[in-house]
């Protein structure tokens, strides 16, 4: 599956920056991409991206209506998509090396704005296998994730 992963400076005086894992909706099946509300519209690759713990839940929560409920079930899938999230974006953006990655990195240098078209094994409606997976021991190499070139601008 394809994904694109992001790094963009917040504006202000210190170098922060945030860091974002996206998938493509038109990537997904049709079902589970129409389900999805929330969407990321990204300029530099066209169209609308879907956020990590869309893209991994089970498509019978994506059906849920809002509510306590929903939420309540939500809490794995999120903690397990901010976990895959962090795994990645520490393959491809060296400097990011916590996990869960924070809302705002505070970056050592100042690397500027990035983004990076790349390729994974498919996740979707992977959750509850990597439920059950020893979650900590999974790697960007596991995932199958295709680091670009050296050499090739990010």
């Amino acid at each position: 599956m394809q994904i694109l992963a992001t790094r963009k400076r917040v504006a202000g005086t210190l170098p922060l920056y945030e860091y974002r894992i996206l998938v493509p909706i038109d990537h997904l099946l049709r079902n589970r991409a129409a389900l999805i509300s929330e969407r990321c519209n990204d300029p530099i690759s066209g169209g609308p991206h879907a956020r990590l713990h869309d893209v991994i839940a089970p498509i019978d929560w994506l059906r849920m209506k809002p509510g306590l409920d929903r939420d309540e079930k939500g809490r794995d899938i999120a903690r397990i998509a901010e976990h895959i999230e962090a795994v990645l974006i520490a393959a491809l953006y060296p400097e990011v090396t916590v996990n869960p990655v924070p809302a705002l990195f505070s970056a050592p240098d100042d690397p500027g704005d990035s983004t990076i078209i790349t390729a994974m094994n498919e996740i979707a409606d992977g959750y509850r296998f990597l439920y059950r997976r020893a979650l900590p021991t999974i790697t960007a190499e596991g995932f199958g994730l295709r680091l670009p070139e050296p050499g090739t601008p990010a």
